[in-house]
């Protein structure tokens, strides 16, 4: 475990503030001999490893305990299938669990805050507020649009929306949705970070930065890289103690360490 910690952190540490700013790391190439997993998979399994940590919380309640514990266990029951998996078998599953984090973490916020729950460096209820956070963009941009067409049919707003999900979002309306968000100076950061990323969705002419595009997921992820950015930030004070308290690097101190 620890070996894995440090793979983690070293790739943290060369491409976290390139990815709240929506640098894309490229996949690797296929390593002979193992079969990569898919970032679907991936979020597949943290789903299934956030599920078990819920349920032992819910069951165990204050009991001290670490998402990394509950990845390991759910890989061995895992490989297991209901049996005790080898430690060598465990360790070719984690090292596949973490060579995907490091290929997906870059472009996929989900899969970043997995990671840095697991380096002790986000709470766990990071994921709980990625959700929020994520949902909020999506309803925000559905009011602008609302907003924007309340004088045509339900029917047309909605056929409308769902060319914004394909097709791509004006950047006029992320702008609005970036300063309901956030304060004018953070919102005004996101949008300058936006509008680099923005594409012509007309033919040009003088009203070509009116018809400047972004596609919601591009918009969707910049805005949960910015506010893990903004979080760790916020708690970069918090988490440098922490880890100065936690020597043995459990993620979970004792009354000593208090």
């Amino acid at each position: 475990q620890p070996q894995q910690q440090q793979q983690l952190q070293q790739q943290q540490q060369s491409e976290g503030a390139a990815s709240s700013r929506g640098h894309r790391r490229e996949p690797e190439k296929d390593k002979p001999g193992r079969k990569q997993m898919s970032r679907e998979e991936l979020l597949e399994l943290i789903e299934e490893v956030y599920a078990c940590r819920a349920e032992a919380e819910a069951s165990q309640p204050g009991v001290p305990d670490t998402l990394e514990r509950h990845l390991y266990a759910h890989l061995a029951a895992e490989d297991a299938n209901g049996g005790s998996a080898s430690a060598e078998a465990l360790n070719v599953r984690a090292q596949a669990v973490f060579e995907a984090i490091q290929r997906h973490a870059g472009s996929c916020c989900e899969v970043a805050v997995f990671a840095k729950i697991l380096q002790h460096r986000l709470p766990e209820a990071s994921a709980t507020t990625l959700i929020a956070q994520r949902d909020a963009v999506a309803s925000e941009l559905r009011r602008v649009l609302d907003e924007n067409y309340q004088n045509r049919q339900p029917r047309e707003r909605e056929a409308l929306w769902r060319v914004w999900l394909r097709s791509g979002v004006p950047l006029a309306a992320c702008d609005r949705v970036a300063h309901q968000l956030y304060a004018a100076p953070d919102a005004n950061r996101l949008m300058e970070h936006m509008q680099r990323r923005a594409v012509s969705g007309g033919s040009g002419g003088r009203d070509a930065v009116q018809q400047l595009e972004v596609s919601f997921e591009d918009f969707e992820q910049s805005v949960l890289f910015f506010q893990v950015e903004l979080t760790e930030r916020f708690l970069g004070d918090f988490a440098r103690k922490f880890s100065e308290l936690d020597v043995k690097g459990s993620g979970v101190l004792d009354p000593r360490g208090l």
